[in-house]
């Protein structure tokens, strides 16, 4: 959206910036934050994957002993 500003009589355009700013922002923000996730998810599978493996081991465990 434009708005109009009037200075010393002259009528300037200037864009406005408002709460949606368009979609190409908000895809570049979607693809930001995605990355960030991704990253994230990369440091925290190997220990998620570690305590799993051990979660699966310890029932394995007791299941063998009955």
């Amino acid at each position: 959206m434009l708005k109009a500003d009037r200075v010393g009589g002259t009528v300037r355009w200037r864009p406005r910036r408002r709460q949606g700013q368009g979609y190409v922002e908000y895809a570049l923000d979607i693809i930001v934050v995605s990355l960030l996730v991704f990253m994230l998810a990369q440091v925290v599978a190997p220990w998620v994957h570690g305590m799993y493996t051990a979660v699966v081991d310890h029932i394995a465990k007791v299941i063998a002993k009955i």
